[in-house]
């Protein structure tokens, strides 16, 4: 019972949710990684699944706006930026750095960025947390209909 608990915990503590990720550019000069997968080519493939350690929530921003005429949308896909790097005092230790993982950091849902005006484009983000590759873009209604309608199709399939 011990070693299982042990197993469990340690499971648990090394657990991360897993986004989809891809930027807006080729080479974003915010992104130091070696391989950076635009999502123009984006295609739900095992490729733009990454772990997210440092985050609790996922996120997909969409960019929309007009080019010479040309309505166009982009859209970026990652983990959500969750980590608090910084000093915290400790009455017997004195200043110190930490990074945690600020669990609050966003509400689930979408929201449009306010600009006042400034902008010609529309940029809205959505945050995520409740499953894996919970930024695909499918709407939540789509996914619990196909849980229902599955379940129902196994209850008739083997029990009646």
């Amino acid at each position: 019972m011990i070693v299982y608990l042990l197993v469990l915990f340690i499971l648990k503590t090394v657990n991360c949710i897993r986004c989809y990720q891809c930027y807006l550019a080729e080479q974003p000069y915010y992104i130091e990684e070696k391989v950076v997968r635009t999502c123009t080519h984006f295609d739900y493939s095992d490729d733009y699944i990454v772990d997210c350690p440092e985050s609790t929530f996922c996120y997909k921003k969409s960019v929309r706006g007009v080019f010479y005429g040309t309505e166009y949308v982009r859209v970026e896909r990652g983990c959500a930026l969750q980590l608090y790097t910084g000093q915290r005092y400790d009455e017997t230790l004195g200043w110190m750095w930490e990074n945690r993982v600020v669990e609050n950091a966003y509400q689930i849902g979408c929201k449009k960025i306010e600009d006042y005006g400034q902008r010609t484009i529309d940029v809205e983000e959505c945050y995520c947390d409740s499953y894996d590759l919970c930024n695909s873009g499918m709407k939540t209604e789509v996914q619990v209909g196909m849980f229902v309608a599955s379940f129902g199709l196994i209850k008739w399939f083997f029990y009646d």
